[in-house]
């Protein structure tokens, strides 16, 4: 029975002690197209599993390191252990394929073709440029009117001298030491081979000298202005993208893309809700009580004149449609919201407490002082 996390590793390939080579790999074929994480996307785990069962099989498969795990187990690859005393060289698993990637393992051992992606990362060395991010703080004026303004970022650009090739011009390239012009890296584990990009020329199979002006990274970070235009109404958090406006690619790579991102400067006067502006009218008992007319100046420099009804109350909101701002989405705008407070009365004279009192006696009197509250 197969047990994948099992201390024991012919239970992790699911055979018996006795299991001849040819079973071993059958085994660890069937196990490691079933646990490839390429098989099983969201699965956080899938990669463990796979390097699991590939270190029982690296075990198992070599008959002086099977011997060794059959009288000593797993303690017998410890460091100072029987295996380092019988001169075997054994590293985990994982570590072992750490920087060759778990596509490179796959694809070489199985012939290739799973999951289409190996191939192309290591045969070219042209990376796409990095993705840029602008903060941009918007007033509620500019928010009104939207933007259209130049900013000045810093970005890698193709570095002219060299046309982003990053060589220095004039140069004949060396063929690579490490990889003899292959552009790959061949090692041998078992039975199988296992390719990964070298390293040292980035799979191009030759050295070249380096640009002098970009330094062999084909590019060279210089100041850049750039033109963006934000819509109005936009909301606070919103992300505007321009296509290929980051950094430059890499080796003939395609440019990033610049992210602005709009934040809100707080207003003086006003609060904003979606698409909605929200003030605070303070108004006297009289003008509650009477109602009242009133001139207010919104962003934009619009000015909207509210009717306040009378009777109206502490606390009361007055919504005047179509007076927020512009809707994104959609024609029209946003309501203005106004909030009334009452303005505190404060100390009064006689002639005013006089004023009140006879007001009072001519108001309707309570019957009801006390109610439930609702």
């Amino acid at each position: 029975m197969t047990s994948i996390n099992s201390d024991n590793l012919y239970e992790r390939l699911g055979v018996s002690q006795n299991a001849t080579e040819k079973e071993l790999k059958k085994a660890y074929r069937k196990l490691a197209r079933k646990h490839h994480p390429d098989v099983n996307p969201g699965d956080s785990e899938a990669e463990d599993r796979f390097k699991k069962i590939s270190q029982a099989y690296q075990i198992l498969s070599d008959p002086k390191k099977k011997d060794l795990y059959d009288r000593y187990g797993m303690a017998a690859f410890q460091p100072g252990g029987p295996a380092s005393q019988a001169g075997v060289n054994m590293e985990d698993f994982g570590e072992m394929f750490s920087n060759l990637g778990i596509d490179d393992i796959f694809d070489t051992f199985f012939g290739g073709g799973f999951s289409g992606r190996s191939q192309s990362r290591r045969r070219s060395p042209a990376r796409r440029g990095e993705d840029l991010v602008f903060s941009k703080n918007l007033s509620f004026e500019e928010i009104e009117s939207g933007v259209e303004e130049d900013i000045t970022i810093k970005r890698y650009r193709t570095c002219d001298e060299c046309s982003g090739s990053g060589t220095k011009p004039n140069t004949t390239p060396r063929t690579c030491d490490t990889c003899k012009g292959t552009g790959n890296i061949t090692r041998s584990m078992g039975f199988m081979r296992v390719q990964s990009t070298c390293g040292k020329c980035q799979g191009l199979g030759r050295i070249y000298d380096p640009c002098f002006s970009c330094r062999g990274q084909g590019r060279i970070a210089r100041n850049e202005n750039i033109s963006i235009k934000i819509p109005a109404g936009i909301r606070a958090g919103s992300k505007i993208r321009y296509t290929k406006k980051g950094h430059s690619g890499i080796k003939g790579g395609q440019n990033g893309d610049l992210y602005v991102v709009v934040n809100q400067n707080n207003d003086k006067l006003f609060l904003r809700e979606e698409d909605d502006l929200i003030v605070d009218a303070i108004l006297t008992m009289p003008e509650l009580f009477l109602g009242v007319g009133l001139d207010i100046i919104l962003p934009g420099k619009r000015k909207v004149n509210v009717k306040i009804p009378s009777g109206s109350r502490d606390g009361d909101v007055i919504r005047v449609k179509g007076q927020g701002f512009p809707r994104l989405r959609g024609n029209g705008r946003g309501d203005l919201n106004l909030r009334l407070r009452a303005h505190p009365v404060g100390r009064i004279n006689r002639n005013i407490k006089t004023i009140v009192e006879k007001l009072n006696s001519l108001l309707p009197k309570v019957k009801d002082r006390f109610r439930r509250p609702r």
